[in-house]
């Protein structure tokens, strides 16, 4: 459990908005709002870091960066002469992205403690410095020499216009740039990267010397204490930035909800102490005894009070060692049937290997549509090839390539993984693992019912061959699939999910481009359909993720939100995105990889407060139940609570909580996650505002929103973000913690625009993802960038 305050704020007074902020807020962006009235020593930097992945390729995050970047690190190892030249393409890449002859850049020689391989000369690398007109340093991410300097020289050679910098890492595959990022950010080393993750980093730092000729003037504000002119007559919409549409209107607006506690179920990865025996239940209100609980003995019998409900526990008989002694402990609720069944006596954890992914391709006639390459991944081809190649790509050549890709990824990394695979036109064309004639059913699907399609899913396919002896097969069955038809999606969804009924923990992967016109889910001429949120929950019962990919159509009424129902009450995601970062969005999406089943949360806290519901006023209960399903490591839950109404004079100073987490691990054993905290109380608002976690009140501020967002309750989405955002501001300026607060602010500016344009997007429980509340230290990052030299090879093998 990870909270938004060092403090538990205890006062039915709310925080009341500040009017010298609300007018900073209306006439800034949020950053800009932030770091408004505070003295600018010419020194504090923000650097807003994009660390590229592997080759120039296009990605939506990439072409932002690339067009907004403010200043250039350009890396080549001193092992590859090829990456030298790669760096010479890229800075002019840089030049007609900006439209301009120079660029703020500093070359970097990487590898520098790789000496007995070396190809490049310094003298070679400062050559091509010189021709560029760039500063030049060679480096050691590992030894972490000048890396510090590089990243110092470059924002000397940026014009300042304020405290933030926008630097984006750019090299060939394989020279070291999350290497050189992570050293910069974090202080550590991790050499064997996953070359397709690319990712972000805010980090402040101090630059002395800064050349007085590149600090220019910022744009002019209207000082935070001045007047706001009086206006006459009705009163414009206010704005939270002058860069987004209207942002919530006066007479909708949300609780202030202060109190927030984020729980990341990806810790169920993490082992804790595993308890002899079964939890001890209050009998009054369910809290497990934990460590804060105050036993009291007497002769052989322990006595224990309550301290969420003040309720008796007497007579308890119980060991020393089964009396938890840690914030986070666990306990054995029911063995492995697999082991019960074999007579083992231990459980051994195993990778995801039990559960079968199924890719779902839709090969309707529109698939076969083309679309313009990116004018960003058009501009590499010329830049690399010295002439003009603004080609045409189709929408299933861009789906057949990323499958076949993460096909052969899978196989590298976990060759004991099931893969299926699904096609749907107007039929669905069961292809099984494509390993014979057999697996091979082709159905009309157009008049059966859910029912029916799910026993049909249930006899069609019973056993997979692992992907080491079915890869052949598969790519070969992906490459020569046919485009014809229209679109039976529902049907074919609703197949997927009973050939897997039986097979816990498995992933079905929906890629498709339309609107489903065929059989149960259509939604042609506008119908309304229950289909997916039943597909959905059908899903989550028998421990199945949906996930969905949709391709981006321009000028197209996609009805992507009703079919999105099925991958949020599922626990997938669903994305909307142009054709070509197909490959990279799988990748995403197997990385996720299911670390959890049969999920269900308890959160209990003190019967003073009670848990908030943003629509409908509060619900006065201290206890909550959800089932979630299939956990994924990036799954969080937000709660929020406050004061009940009746708690006006609330003298306790310290609160518990505690959270109960039932889940089946992946070698079946069912397990019963414990963890307690306490915290210390508050009634004043200053204290509150000034040791506020900003990692994660922005996490759960993002994600109430996008809750209430796909609820149609937009207004109340952000007022929400509002008021987190004045909350911030004053704790800017109690203590200055711009780093976490940059973090929110990026995340928040991805998630206004997905409130107006695509609110279906953001409503998955893993959309504010856990590197957010550990934004510290991106540890979680740096495990995730492994990856093995095979993959890596793989990886830099193909053509961009």
């Amino acid at each position: 459990m990870e909270f938004g305050n060092k403090y538990i704020y205890c006062s039915n007074e709310q925080p009341e908005p500040d009017k010298d902020d609300e007018d900073t807020l209306e006439e800034n962006s949020f950053m800009d709002s932030v770091y408004a009235g505070l003295a600018d020593d010419s020194q504090t930097c923000m650097l807003d870091i994009l660390d590229t992945a592997g080759q120039e390729e296009y990605s939506a995050m990439r072409d932002q960066y690339m067009r907004d970047g403010q200043a250039f690190l350009i890396v080549y190892s001193i092992t590859s002469k090829a990456s030298l030249k790669a760096a010479k393409h890229i800075y002019h890449f840089t030049t007609k992205i900006k439209k301009t002859k120079f660029v703020p850049a500093v070359l970097c020689g990487n590898k520098k403690d790789l000496e007995q391989d070396r190809e490049v000369s310094y003298h070679e690398g400062l050559a091509v410095a010189k021709q560029l007109k760039v500063p030049f340093l060679e480096t050691s991410a590992k030894t972490n020499e000048n890396i510090q300097e590089a990243f110092q020289t470059l924002i000397r050679e940026t014009p300042r216009t304020g405290v933030e910098y926008k630097v984006v890492i750019l090299g060939d595959g394989g020279v070291g740039k999350s290497a050189c990022t992570l050293r910069f950010c974090c202080d550590s080393f991790v050499e064997d990267y996953d070359p397709t993750i690319e990712d972000s980093f805010q980090k402040q730092i101090k630059v002395a010397d800064i050349p007085k000729d590149k600090i220019v003037g910022k744009p002019k504000k209207r000082p935070i204490n001045e007047k706001r002119p009086e206006m006459k007559g009705p009163q414009p919409p206010r704005y939270a930035s002058t860069r987004a549409a209207p942002m919530f209107e006066r007479f909708e607006t949300s609780d202030t909800n202060v109190n927030v506690v984020v729980l990341a179920l990806g810790t169920l990865e993490s082992e804790p102490t595993i308890l002899a025996g079964d939890p001890l239940h209050c009998t009054k209100c369910d809290v497990v005894l934990s460590h804060l609980s105050k036993l009291q003995k007497q002769d052989e019998k322990t006595t224990w009070k309550c301290e969420f409900c003040s309720g008796d526990n007497n007579d308890l008989d119980m060991d020393d060692e089964e009396i938890p002694k840690e914030k986070s402990v666990e306990f054995l609720l029911a063995p492995s049937p697999s082991l019960v069944a074999s007579g083992s006596g231990k459980a051994s954890a195993v990778d995801s290997n039990d559960g079968v992914i199924i890719y779902c391709i839709d090969i309707s006639t529109s698939m076969q549509s083309a679309t313009k390459m990116p004018d960003l991944q058009g501009l590499w081809k010329e830049v690399k090839s010295g002439s003009a190649k603004q080609s045409l790509v189709t929408r299933i050549d861009c789906m057949q390539i990323a499958i076949v890709r993460q096909l052969e990824r899978l196989q590298l990394e976990n060759p004991r993984k099931r893969v299926g695979l699904v096609a749907f036109n107007n039929t669905v064309i069961i292809y099984g693992d494509a390993n014979s004639h057999a697996s091979f059913t082709q159905r009309n699907v157009d008049a059966l019912s859910v029912q029916q399609l799910q026993q049909l899913g249930k006899t069609l396919m019973t056993e997979y061959k692992d992907i080491d002896n079915s890869l052949s097969s598969l790519k070969s069955t992906v490459e020569n699939l046919k485009i014809a038809g229209s679109t039976a999606l529902g049907p074919a969804l609703a197949m997927c999910v009973g050939m897997v009924s039986k097979i816990p923990g498995s992933e079905i992967v929906l890629c498709t481009d339309g609107i489903p016109n065929v059989g149960v889910g259509s939604l042609q001429r506008n119908q309304k359909t229950n289909f997916y949120s039943e597909i959905g929950n059908i899903a989550q019962q028998q421990q199945t993720k949906i996930s969905i990919i949709g391709i981006e159509v321009k000028d197209s009424q996609n009805e992507m939100e009703t079919v999105s129902e099925a991958a949020a009450i599922s626990g997938g995601v669903t994305n909307i995105l142009h054709s070509t970062e197909l490959t990279r969005q799988l990748r995403e999406i197997a990385q996720n990889v299911i670390i959890a089943t049969d999920v269900e949360v308890t959160m209990i806290i003190h019967r003073g407060l009670e848990f908030v519901d943003e629509e409908s006023n509060g619900k006065d209960v201290s206890k909550i139940h959800q089932k979630i399903g299939c956990v994924t490591s990036n799954t969080n839950l937000t709660f929020s609570f406050r004061v009940r109404p009746n708690h006006d004079k609330f003298d306790v100073t310290k609160l518990p909580f505690q959270t109960q987490v039932k889940y089946t691990k992946k070698d079946g054993r069912r397990m019963m996650r414990v963890i307690s905290d306490e915290r210390d109380t508050t009634t004043q608002t200053k204290v509150f505002e000034e040791n506020v976690n900003p990692a994660v009140a922005g996490v759960a501020a993002l994600q109430i929103s996008a809750d209430l967002a796909v609820k149609n309750k937009r207004c109340l989405a952000k007022d929400r973000m509002r008021k987190t955002d004045m909350l911030f501001l004053k704790h800017s300026r109690l203590k200055g913690d711009y780093e976490e607060i940059s973090n929110y602010s990026k995340k928040r500016s991805d998630l206004l625009e997905k409130l107006e344009r695509s609110p279906y997007e953001i409503r998955s429980k893993s959309y504010a993802v856990p590197d957010m509340v550990n934004s510290s230290a991106k540890l979680g990052f740096a495990r995730k960038k492994i990856a093995s030299k095979a993959v890596q090879k793989q990886y830099y093998d193909y053509k961009s």
